[in-house]
Order: C-alpha cells, then sequence, then structure tokens
C-alpha cells in the first residue's frame, strides 16, 4: 500500500509541470482577479469521509487549508473501529477551462489516529482506546471541479496522506461554493 501510495505521489510530482505548462494560452487566459472558493466533501478511503477546504487561487497557484475526517463506525459492541482526523496546508498548481477548475497540490500537514477495541470478559464489554499522534504527515489532492453555475461548483477528489502511523487514499465527492471565475 506504501509504494503505491508513493507511486502515485512522484506521478503527481511530474505531472504537475504538464498541467500548468499547457492549461493557459492566447485563448484561454490566467486568471485576471482572485479567486477564493470553500468546498465540504464525502467519500471513502475504505472507511467513511468527511472533509473541508478553504482554498486561495492566484494565477496558476492554489493554496489550501483544510481536513479531513475518516471514520469508521462500529456495527455492535463486538466490532472494532478506528478513525483518522488530519488537518493540512497545501500548495498547488491548477488550470481552468470553460466550465471546469482542475489541480494538483500537496503539502505538510497533521494526523491523529485513533484505534477502538472492543473486549468482552465474561459477558461484560470494556472498551479500550490507542491514540497515535499528532504525527507530521505529508498530504496529497488531485481534484476538479466543474461550474454549473457562476458561485456553485460539483466535483471530485483523490486525496491521501502520508505519515509514520497511519497512511491513506480516498476519493471524494465535493460541492463548492465561491467565486470560481473572475
Amino acid at each position: 500500500m506504501r509504494k503505491t501510495i508513493i507511486t502515485f505521489v512522484l506521478l503527481l510530482l511530474f505531472v504537475t509541470p504538464v498541467l500548468s505548462a499547457n492549461t493557459f494560452d492566447k485563448h484561454n487566459p490566467a486568471p485576471k482577479k482572485d479567486i477564493f472558493f470553500f468546498g465540504t466533501s464525502v467519500g471513502t478511503s475504505g472507511k467513511f469521509s468527511f472533509g473541508y477546504d478553504i482554498s486561495y487561487v492566484h494565477k496558476k497557484s492554489i493554496f489550501t487549508f483544510g481536513a479531513v475526517i475518516n471514520e469508521e463506525p462500529g456495527s455492535g459492541f463486538s466490532t472494532n473501529s478506528d478513525s483518522e482526523a488530519d488537518i493540512h496546508l497545501l500548495y498547488g498548481r491548477c488550470g481552468r477551462t470553460k466550465l471546469t477548475v482542475f489541480s494538483i497540490s500537496g503539502g505538510l500537514g497533521l494526523v491523529k489516529s485513533e484505534e477502538k477495541i472492543w473486549i468482552s470478559r465474561e459477558s461484560n464489554f470494556y472498551t479500550t482506546k490507542r491514540h497515535f499522534g499528532p504525527t507530521v504527515s505529508f498530504p496529497f489532492q488531485a481534484q476538479i471541479v466543474i461550474r454549473p453555475v457562476p458561485m456553485f461548483g460539483i466535483g471530485g477528489k483523490i486525496y491521501g496522506n502520508l505519515n509514520s502511523k497511519n497512511s491513506f487514499i480516498g476519493i471524494q465527492f465535493m460541492f463548492i461554493v465561491g467565486k470560481l471565475w473572475d
């Protein structure tokens, strides 16, 4: 799993210059004004995931502050569960067409993991928790947003987080509100 995540991150690092070099030309210039938007997302990383992002776009650069929570809810007293909470600051490159905005970003973050274990002893249930973190992490994401109306967008993203305790990768469906075009 770790090799897959590392390969994906390296691929993103090599693809970013290609995307940014071919994104804007004389027929599709870089935005004249800065763009700011808020997004919320739901999806899966093998667990239920929820996230939010606040992004600021300046020319071809995108700065994102956000968080992702991955939760594996237990289904009863005999099921173990675990969760991760990630808070991150990302920098990346973005592009746009007439109806879409796309970006690839990476950065630094903190991730905290928790594992809940249920133990049964003589018809009594006990729970114990193990906490990991906060741990320095290296989050990344690739996203695409389609703009049906000027202030609203829908899209998807692939995200991940490399860290020493519990790395993960997932996919989410996004809702975006903000100034998506100048």
